[in-house]
């Protein structure tokens, strides 16, 4: 386990460091950064209004991630400032604060809690540090709403699981209880106002930790207050902010047409891309990013491989399942039940604007938390021949997760030409689409940051998906 840490710890410091398997998303380059540095590139208190312009964030949705527009704004700038005195990296970001620490650290205390097992809670974090939802926070520059929903979840179940242990032993809620669940309810408010993604916080507490909503005689105050934050939540949107947003000059809130419509247009119309099959194909596009080797993105097929690979994986769990003490099954039964309700949340958001997500690629990362604490649990099972067995499968699921993500990256950074060349067009009349981008062209390009006709000379040669180099460094004075 510790040679497998090691080894991971050195891919994802090699992964950051290839700048070319880092990237910003285009809409980052041609809407966030103008609009977040309007006003300068110092903090005010005019960029905390901004926060509730979700139509200039969001394409003229309606859509509630003010703490994601806030967070944004204090990213880029931050990066302009820190730029000024070093070599910016591509996906650098505040959120890395919670992808790289604070989500690892959290999820150590959570299956620790979970399992009461601290082996079972290294596993996870290891198997979740190569995840290929953890490495598209880190690789990408896009919107920190997503990051932001996964470190939350996390932290979320994290609370949950410190209050159900506490009532496990008390039967019933003391004052360390009462003040964890205040905490809890905080920031899952806190969270919904973050990504829609934390939605499933909501129901993935009582999924996992029913016994927070059960026991009495406080079951009923609890499941009060519980359901309370939701409903405030909803007269916030419905109330509040569309007077907040009327008096700053930002227009109409209408949250309900958006939850209505999901987006502009026709084909954005709720429940229009909705079909069964897809919900079973999500599914598995979710499931085989980690388990099925070179896994490739074939919207709607099944190839031998991916037959051997769930048989294979089938088989395994069965047979390490069996094997588990009745407290570690019944750990197990609970992140099942909350990995197909993950699935079927999944399908529910992504068919609000397309049919399929073909991977857990940076949307569907929360997947990968789950997934990997309910493999840690598998992977413990210490008994006869699995003491051998879970060794090299922890070895080859790594290997798994991490080939695999760098597959996603590479086409997911390949797909997004189309947008460069839509938001840039002047820059792609210049800059080549396939060309490899290294720190040294970065650094070469940020020592004359200060010369504009040399900057100006010299972006023919880099990559039109680095075009936001020469954005961002436009801004460095």
């Amino acid at each position: 386990m510790a040679i497998c840490a090691i080894l991971g710890i050195i891919f994802v410091f090699l992964l950051l460091s290839d700048y070319n398997a880092n990237w910003m998303h285009p809409e980052v380059t041609a809407f966030h950064i103008p609009y977040s540095l309007e006003n300068g590139c110092v903090l005010s208190l005019k960029d905390l209004l901004k926060s509730f312009d979700s139509w200039e964030f969001d394409f003229q949705n309606s859509r509630p991630r003010f703490f994601s527009y806030f967070f944004q704004i204090i990213n880029l700038k931050f990066r302009i400032w820190l730029f000024a005195f070093i070599p910016p990296h591509p996906s650098l970001s505040l959120t890395w604060i919670f992808t790289l620490l604070l989500s690892p650290f959290f999820l150590f205390r959570l299956v620790r809690n979970l399992s009461l097992n601290r082996v079972t809670a290294w596993i996870a974090v290891i198997l979740y540090f190569l995840s290929p939802g953890f490495l598209s926070h880190l690789t990408l520059l896009f919107h920190p709403g997503k990051p932001l929903a996964s470190f939350f979840t996390i932290l979320c179940l994290y609370l949950s699981s410190e209050i159900w242990l506490g009532i496990k032993v008390a039967r019933t809620f003391n004052k360390k209880g009462y003040a964890l669940f205040a905490l809890l309810l905080a920031i899952i408010f806190l969270a919904f106002i973050t990504d829609e993604v934390s939605f499933f916080i909501f129901f993935a507490v009582p999924l996992l930790f029913p016994e927070i909503f059960t026991l009495p005689p406080d079951k009923i105050r609890i499941s009060r207050y519980y359901r309370f934050t939701f409903i405030a939540f909803l007269l916030f949107l419905t109330f509040v902010v569309p007077w907040i947003t009327r008096h700053l000059g930002f227009g109409d809130f209408n949250f309900w047409d958006y939850i209505k419509r999901g987006g502009t247009g026709e084909r954005y119309y709720l429940w229009k891309n909705m079909d069964i099959a897809n919900l079973f194909l999500n599914g598995h596009y979710l499931l085989s990013s980690h388990i099925v080797p070179f896994r490739k993105p074939d919207l709607g097929r099944f190839f031998k491989l991916d037959i051997y690979a769930y048989a294979a994986f089938i088989f395994y769990c069965s047979y390490a399942y069996r094997r588990l003490s009745p407290a570690a099954k019944d750990i197990f039964k609970r992140l099942g039940l909350t990995l197909l309700a993950f699935i079927f949340f999944h399908f529910l958001i992504s068919s609000r604007h397309l049919k399929l997500t073909t991977d857990c690629y940076y949307y569907g990362a929360v997947f990968s938390i789950l997934f990997a604490i309910l493999l840690a649990i598998l992977l413990t099972a210490n008994t006869g021949a699995l003491k051998i067995i879970n060794g090299i499968l922890l070895a080859v699921f790594l290997v798994i997760f991490a080939s695999n993500f760098y597959a996603m990256n590479k086409r997911w950074i390949s797909s997004h030409n189309i947008w460069y060349k839509h938001f840039f067009p002047e820059a792609a009349r210049i800059m080549p689409e396939e060309k490899r981008l290294d720190r040294n062209m970065v650094l070469t390009a940020w020592q004359h940051r200060k010369d504009k006709t040399y900057l100006q000379g010299v972006q023919k040669q880099f990559p039109l998906r680095a075009d936001w180099l020469f954005v961002e460094l436009d801004y460095i004075k």
